[in-house]
């Protein structure tokens, strides 16, 4: 499981609104250029979402706590491992935090012995990268209520064009 998260100075309802309006991706994740389908509307709500690259990705919500949790299992069209992916609206000792959280297996058949060099040297760092960007935009979305540029917090070369 790999995570990030940062302090946004508005209330945990605005993190949620900006988490569950009609084509919200696009409001804070830099790599998204475009959303299919509306408002989240609960467990099971499904949508597309096509990266700045061309990639394809599916969205299922398994997992959602209204106000609080929205947990997506991903899919990508081209691929077939399994992603899940973790929005957190968090209020803790009177400050608000966003977290995102993302567990894969897409690693799962590269051999033991070059695992860890793959993971700590490609995998987390890639990841982390994406996650920063993408709690960066919240913030920013939350905070000012302009939406990212594409890009915007520098390029990811699995999203990127």
């Amino acid at each position: 499981m790999i995570c990030s998260e940062i302090r946004v100075d508005t209330k945990q309802s605005n993190i949620w609104l900006a988490l569950t309006g009609s084509q919200h991706l696009l409001c804070f994740n830099p790599f998204i250029a475009t959303q299919l389908n509306g408002k989240v509307t609960g467990l099971g709500y499904q949508d597309q979402c096509t990266y700045e690259n061309g990639k394809v990705l599916y969205r299922e919500a398994v997992d959602y706590v209204e106000g609080t949790k929205i947990k997506y299992k991903i899919n990508y069209a081209e691929e077939k491992h399994n992603n899940f992916t973790c929005f957190e609206a968090i209020q803790q000792n009177g400050k608000t935090c966003f977290r995102l959280t993302i567990e894969t297996d897409a690693y799962k058949n590269v051999p033991r012995p070059i695992w860890y060099f793959v993971a700590y040297f490609f995998l987390i760092p890639s990841y982390k990268k994406y996650l920063n960007a993408v709690v960066n935009g919240m913030k920013q979305y939350c905070e000012t209520k302009k939406k990212v540029a594409i890009n915007q917090y520098g390029k990811h070369r699995g999203f990127s064009a």
